[in-house]
């Protein structure tokens, strides 16, 4: 019993000088951004906002199309809590003139999100992508690659997801991607149990079969395939993606993969 609560004792020392050391390294951009969260969680209504912007605004490919959406969402929720003084002088000038040069005030608009979201969304462009995986990986830290969306609408859609896997498994920077089977797959469906699933293990096949192709060189030298992870969502999707990976990695060609 001592030396357990020794270690209970030694393990919240640890903790606390992790979070006084973290706590030192704090930027203001990284105190901002807490307030502004604390912000959105104090009134739920501001995240139905912030998610619906997210969700909806920047699918379609014109920017007239992702003007009239973010206004719409705009009047439909209100000014949200947790913007500053200036996001809301931001978003009044692209309520009352953005909306009418959208070409203009949508890349504007994108680029602050992007400004706001820099500590948790990282450039997909090549070479911001690419030297932030270089300095990882010079520093011994592995990172797992969540391409951003979620559900796709169709299966045009879940085969361009399905190039993006594909291509990113192509980088040598990358060791470790995470996958959803709602993003590579339209038509899930329960009741269609063994066709879902099969259509599945075709997919996920071909994203292994590159994991393999394209192995990872750590700093070291040492090869190994990509880590694939596949990320668990809805319960009633439980079965079929348990399934989906049993019966995927239970095939021949994967018998050493790890």
């Amino acid at each position: 019993m001592q030396k357990e609560q020794e270690i209970i004792d030694s393990s919240i020392k640890l903790a606390e000088k992790w979070q006084n050391r973290a706590s030192e390294l704090v930027s203001d951009f990284d105190r901002e951004f807490y307030v502004k969260m604390n912000k959105m969680l104090e009134h739920p209504e501001d995240k139905a906002l912030l998610i619906e912007l997210m969700d909806q605004c920047f699918r379609a490919q014109s920017n007239d199309r992702v003007a009239n959406q973010i206004i719409f969402l705009l009047e439909k929720h209100g000014m949200a809590h947790f913007f500053t003084t200036k996001d809301k002088t931001l978003l009044w000038l692209f309520q009352n003139f953005g909306k009418f040069l959208p070409n203009l005030s949508v890349p504007m608009f994108v680029k602050q999100i992007r400004e706001d979201t820099k500590t948790v969304v990282i450039k997909g462009e090549d070479e911001p992508f690419n030297k932030h995986l270089v300095m990882r990986k010079n520093e011994g830290t592995r990172v797992n690659i969540n391409l951003i969306g979620e559900v796709v609408l169709g299966e045009e859609e879940a085969q361009e997801r399905m190039e993006k896997y594909m291509k990113a498994l192509e980088n040598p920077n990358i060791d470790y991607i995470s996958i959803k089977i709602s993003t590579i797959f339209s038509q899930i469906i329960a009741l269609d149990f063994d066709h879902t699933v099969d259509v599945l293990v075709d997919k996920l096949t071909k994203i292994y079969r590159q994991a393999q192709k394209y192995p990872y060189e750590a700093a070291d030298g040492t090869k190994s395939n990509k880590f694939i992870n596949l990320d668990m969502e809805e319960y009633r999707d439980l079965d079929i993606t348990v399934e989906v990976f049993k019966k995927t990695l239970e095939k021949e060609e994967f018998k050493d993969f790890y």
